[in-house]
């Protein structure tokens, strides 16, 4: 008949089997979650398995303390796939990059004209030009003229400013005050189309022409340069006619 351990455990009695197990602090049985850890080991830790789970479950610590071994926490909940894992990290990705910063990009450049004096349908009509942004090389702002002007005929012919390396407007403007200005007796007209040529070296065919022609100072060909578009902006077109 079974016998309680209160019985097995003083006088001159036959000693119960059991007592020959390990005398734990806890008793000579071993309790269901230790039993259920020894068989985690040995199912997933084969090779701790018999020396490990041995010395652990012969050792006198009770074994609730087990847990609280750092080494032996690491060691019972690690997994097969767990340990894959992380030497496929530390083999694949010893460190995991930063993405770079990524930089605002620049908006393409853009000509544009501002009024300083007057407006399309006043004569003297004063304005200056400006680019969206800095142009980095520089280059040069060519403007088509088409023109009837009265009393003096019509006229065709490409004018051009500089602009410098990293800056948004003209030497023109710095020295005079303003880049353009379409003036002209009663019923004249003018119809141009201006672009910023980024980076361009202004053909020969440009030159500052005799007193009377309407580009004044600024250099001007009347032969089409035929101009490259590739790093120009698009066109800035205005329609002139005087009062």
């Amino acid at each position: 008949m079974p016998v309680s351990p209160q019985q097995n455990s003083g006088g001159s009695e036959l000693a119960h089997p059991s007592s020959l197990l390990p005398n734990h602090g806890y008793g000579p049985f071993p309790r269901p979650n230790d039993i259920r850890r020894r068989e985690h080991l040995q199912r997933y830790h084969p090779i701790v398995a018999g020396s490990l789970v041995e010395s652990w479950l012969e050792s006198p610590e009770p074994v609730h303390n087990f847990p609280q071994t750092p080494k032996r926490r690491e060691i019972s909940f690690l997994r097969p796939n767990d340990i894959r894992r992380i030497n496929h990290v530390q083999g694949h990705h010893p460190v995991v990059p930063k993405a770079p910063p990524q930089r605002a990009k620049t908006s393409p450049l853009k000509l544009q004209h501002g009024t300083l004096i007057g407006n399309s349908k006043t004569s003297p009509w004063l304005i200056q030009w400006k680019l969206n942004h800095e142009s980095k090389s520089g280059g040069w702002i060519v403007q088509h003229i088409q023109a009837n002007f009265t009393g003096a005929g019509n006229f065709d012919y490409w004018e051009a400013w500089q602009v410098p390396a990293h800056s948004r407007s003209t030497k023109t403007l710095i020295v005079f005050g303003y880049d353009d200005m379409f003036r002209g007796l009663t019923g004249s007209h003018i119809h141009s189309s201006a672009r910023f040529y980024d980076g361009l070296q202004l053909p020969g065919s440009f030159t500052v022409h005799p007193a009377g022609f309407p580009a004044g100072v600024l250099r001007a060909t009347t032969v089409d340069p035929h101009l490259p578009l590739k790093h120009a902006t698009a066109a800035d077109n205005r329609n002139w006619t005087s009062p």
